[in-house]
């Protein structure tokens, strides 16, 4: 990649030069931050920001966490399309985006409006915001309380609130503006390449995932009408000599007992595994030890809210875990009681035994109703056998998508270090010539397959 001919030093804390023609502003000098109430309401819609989705409609929102907008509109602050929208309470983990809404957003976002749009190009400056260098810059600038970093170095779970007067003070380089608008070209063009990239290696996850299901259903429901008996109520007409068919109650043991004060907590997650809860701080948690139950290493657990979503488990561990969770024991092969309720969860089967208490859900705290599940069961020795091959199906799956994800991550690391090479001028890229390129529309994880991996953990 080519360089500039000459670089100055520069008072930028996170880049110690820039090309000598490069200015340095403040950021107020290039933002005004927009104090524009809602009052009398112009908009009824509420803007939601996020570091990986950017602003969206609340309505739209991806990331269903966080606070619950309030009901009384005019308390919010407007943003209009094109307005830097930013969190002031997330920004170090890069909450910032452009808004392409008029919308309402609470107190703690920022929308910053472009004070001169001959001299500064707004995604241009986008990019600088999502800079993790810029970004880390900001730590120990706030009141923070909160903050985690993963294993990749990025800083995620932020609660650290930088105020406007503290913000406005820090330091961007600028380019001359026909510079800026060809970063940003660039920029948009590369990453659109890169997240080709990812979208890809996406869709071969997509690819695996499914063939886990469909080995799931293939060994386990090896006849087509199996399918129709898992939810029928008279199961004693059916009639197989190499299979059966039983309630859960009857081959499953509910085991209860109290748990001990210093014992590790385990979660039963969506994604079909345990762990101990530690310092992840997953789950909720009570100091009353009277919440949870005692579990032992190779118990069966099944979460009784997030049955439906994959919440089962063979606990790894021993220790405690909350009394949603049935904690079982049974005389068939445990991996294929197992595989079996996780194949119902991934055929979203659950829903005719249960109550559903929000939309999509099924409630299976009560034993009594987790029990009326139907469970097919071949011979003991064709269920190891159906178990051994999932088993090693899942273990080379997982291992496929583990390299798969590693070059995921590789690629969101290049995003992110072409990022901060191309905005601090370490790359020149003023005269390469950007071709017409179709836009990559990125899925959202909610779109993905999450029936084998999961998309959260159960409580």
């Amino acid at each position: 990649m080519n360089r500039y001919e000459k670089y100055s030093n520069s008072e930028i804390t996170w880049s110690e030069s820039i090309p000598e023609h490069w200015d340095v502003k403040r950021i107020a000098k290039v933002f005004e931050i927009r104090k524009e109430k809602n009052s009398p309401i112009k908009t009824k819609e509420i803007l939601s920001l996020s570091a990986k989705y950017g602003v969206s409609l609340y309505t739209d929102k991806k990331e269903k966490g966080g606070n619950k907008p309030k009901e009384d509109l005019t308390s919010y602050n407007l943003c209009y399309p094109g307005d830097i929208l930013v969190n002031c309470m997330n920004i170090v983990a890069g909450s910032v985006g452009i808004s392409n809404y008029l919308g309402a957003v609470s107190p703690v976002y920022y929308p910053l409006v472009n004070i001169s749009q001959e001299n500064n190009n707004t995604r241009y400056m986008e990019y600088v915001f999502r800079n993790y260098n810029f970004q880390r810059s900001l730590v120990g600038l706030g009141k923070g309380i909160q903050m985690s970093e993963t294993d990749a170095g990025r800083l995620n779970t932020v609660r650290m609130r930088i105020s406007w007067d503290i913000l406005k003070t820090q330091l961007l380089p600028i380019p001359p503006i026909n510079e800026q608008k060809q970063i940003a070209n660039y920029l948009d063009w590369k990453i659109n390449e890169i997240d080709r990239l990812i979208e890809i290696n996406k869709e071969k996850i997509k690819c695996i995932r499914k063939y886990i299901i469909s080995s799931h259903e293939k060994l386990i429901l090896q006849n087509s009408d199996f399918k129709e008996w898992i939810v029928k109520d008279n199961i004693y007409n059916f009639k197989n000599k190499n299979f059966k068919i039983r309630k859960l109650k009857s081959i499953l043991v509910k085991i209860e007992n109290d748990a001990l004060p210093d014992s590790d907590i385990i979660i039963c997650s969506n994604s079909g595994k345990s762990f101990v809860r530690g310092d992840k701080k997953i789950g909720l948690y009570s100091d009353d030890i009277n919440m949870y139950q005692n579990v032992n290493y190779g118990q069966i657990m099944i979460h009784g809210m997030d049955t439906w979503h994959g919440a089962i488990c063979i606990s790894k561990y021993s220790g405690r875990c909350s009394r949603v969770v049935h904690v079982c024991e049974t005389s068939e092969d445990k991996m294929y009681v197992y595989y079996y309720l996780r194949l119902l969860a991934f055929l979203k089967m659950y829903k005719p035994f249960s109550n559903g208490v929000r939309q999509n859900t099924s409630d299976f705290r009560s034993w009594d109703r987790l029990g009326q599940v139907n469970i097919i069961l071949p011979a003991i020795e064709q269920q190891h056998k159906i178990a051994d091959k999932l088993t090693k199906l899942i273990n080379n799956s997982e291992k496929m998508i583990d390299e798969i994800m590693k070059e995921i991550d590789m690629l969101g690391n290049l995003k992110q270090s072409l990022i901060s090479e191309v905005v601090t001028g370490k790359i020149d890229v003023r005269n390469i010539a950007i071709p017409e390129y179709e836009k990559v529309t990125l899925l959202d994880d909610e779109e993905e397959l999450d029936e084998v991996e999961g998309i959260g953990d159960g409580d």
